[in-house]
């Protein structure tokens, strides 16, 4: 019964997986034609160099149509993760993004692997937000999505955080940093939009 349902999840994931990436060489392909430098033009470039290119134009709705995946059996944190867990939230919460990831990057090696996207999502989008202090607008856009698609199967809460809450709001910020250009990021950052859009981890009490 297990593996039948494990076999399900990966199905699923894999087609969907599938499906993105169609839409994103699509979506890649129409705008380096409309730049005349696509890869058909210019045979150096590689589909990674793409993907650094175009992920910031990818929508949104693109992540959001992702499935969930219900983890039915949720393996028991260990000391160390229940240590690691609530410091690196503390450290997200305080901003201090950059610790945060060392925190949670070292509890995603040795977590169970059912539970290493959850780990990761986060850092991910600590990442981001590390970026976007240092002006970098591509590094928060790919870390976001990334961070965003990770945390989808998480929802709406996991071992006691408000994983809804989270992937909401960096949902909102990736789209608002699709609507700017990398040169314009400082000038946004110093706006009343980008104070609204300020991270923190809720937990839900039981």
């Amino acid at each position: 019964m297990m593996n039948l349902l494990c076999y399900r999840i990966i199905l699923s994931i894999f087609r969907s997986y599938i499906s993105a990436i169609q839409r994103f060489w699509a979506i890649a392909i129409r705008k380096s034609k409309k730049a005349e430098t696509g890869w058909k033009k210019n045979p150096q470039n590689t589909l990674p160099s793409l993907a650094e290119n175009y992920l910031g134009s990818i929508p949104t709705d693109l992540i959001l149509t992702l499935p969930s995946i219900d983890i039915s059996t949720v393996h028991p944190l260990t000391m160390d993760e229940n240590i690691g867990l609530s410091l690196g939230i503390e450290q997200f919460n305080r901003q201090d993004f950059y610790a945060c990831h060392n925190t949670l990057e070292a509890v995603w090696l040795e977590a169970n692997p059912t539970e290493k996207n959850f780990y990761q999502g986060i850092l991910q989008i600590a990442v981001a937000h590390y970026h976007l202090g240092n002006h970098n607008w591509r590094g928060a856009v790919t870390l976001l999505g990334e961070g965003i698609r990770r945390l989808k199967g998480f929802r709406p809460d996991h071992r006691e955080v408000d994983i809804e809450s989270l992937f909401r709001s960096s949902v909102l910020l990736l789209e608002n940093l699709q609507t700017i250009t990398p040169e314009n990021l400082p000038q946004w950052l110093e706006s009343a939009a980008a104070e609204q859009l300020t991270p923190q981890i809720e937990i839900k009490s039981k």
